[in-house]
């Protein structure tokens, strides 16, 4: 076993742990595998968690996670193999499937002739917030994908919660690239859209044209706001297989106003249309219901 340099193991997910029972994940014995390099698992993510916790792989270089939650993924021993290993993400897809939502996390690959590796793919209730662990290895994201697998019309209500979206939006501090289905845009426009806050309460009259020495409005409110969701992003662009005229300058008035007040503060965005044919090859891996 210490030799053991692959390593497979797939469970199933044909049960529920309840969320009104958590699972206290106690981890009595550590097994060192020195020599593994590469590890997959597919199954319940709590028993990913109970299995990864004791583990001990130093060598440990291409680690293939799939797992299903029925609850919020927690994964603090997941997300501590990952670290581990010196694996940095730098794209996400979030693929809308049913009442899941389905998220996939990539690598650059260790030979410039292979792909970027998709190294976690997580399936949870839509529902279902994110917890401190994941959001963690969002940090480090550039590219993100928003895609759907059956109509826009079913997701309505759930996208409808834009503080939960807004929360999430933020966690991605280094995204420079948001690709969208184009049945999301209205949805993610909205979103993204500067957040109506409550009025100041009354103060001495001041100058409006008046900034700080960084050149911010003195208020502070709109500077602040606008850069809070996706500060470091360059491009937005919209994936559609044909679209006629009308529809493509509806897409890019959508996002008119963010891009008005991202250029006002210095931190431009271009909005732009692609075909499906365009969206990168690592994305377009089709998201499987039971591993890999």
């Amino acid at each position: 076993m210490p030799q053991l340099r692959n390593l497979q193991l797939s469970t199933g997910t044909t049960y529920l742990f309840s969320p009104s029972s958590p699972i206290e994940i106690q981890t009595t014995t550590s097994v060192l595998l020195a020599e593994l390099t590469s590890f997959r698992f597919s199954g319940e993510c709590t028993e990913m968690e109970w299995f990864v916790s004791g583990l001990v792989a130093p060598s440990l270089r291409e680690p293939h996670i799939s797992v299903l939650s029925f609850d919020i993924p927690h994964i603090p021993h997941l997300s501590k193999l990952i670290r581990v290993a010196g694996i940095v993400f730098f794209a996400a897809q979030l693929t809308f499937s049913g009442v899941c939502l389905t998220t996939s996390l990539f690598a650059h690959p260790h030979s410039s002739d292979d792909p970027p590796s998709k190294i976690v793919t997580i399936k949870s209730q839509f529902a279902a917030h994110p917890d401190g662990a994941l959001f963690a290895m969002l940090a480090t994201i550039e590219d993100v994908f928003f895609s759907l697998s059956t109509p826009i019309t079913y997701y309505e209500p759930l996208l409808g919660d834009f503080e939960h979206w807004r929360e999430v939006f933020e966690e991605f501090r280094n995204v420079k690239v948001l690709r969208l289905h184009s049945s999301l845009k209205t949805k993610v426009a909205d979103m993204l859209r500067q957040p109506i806050v409550n009025p100041p309460p009354p103060q001495e009259e001041v100058d409006p044209d008046v900034t700080t020495p960084s050149g911010t409005p003195i208020n502070g409110i709109r500077s602040q706001s606008i850069l809070d969701i996706f500060p470091s992003l360059e491009e937005i662009v919209l994936y559609t297989s044909t679209i006629c005229e009308t529809e493509r300058r509806c897409g890019l008035e959508s996002f008119g106003s963010l891009v008005t007040a991202r250029r006002e503060v210095g931190r431009p965005v271009k909005v732009f249309w692609e075909t499906d044919r365009e969206i990168p090859r690592y994305f377009t891996t089709a998201v499987e219901d039971g591993g890999w």
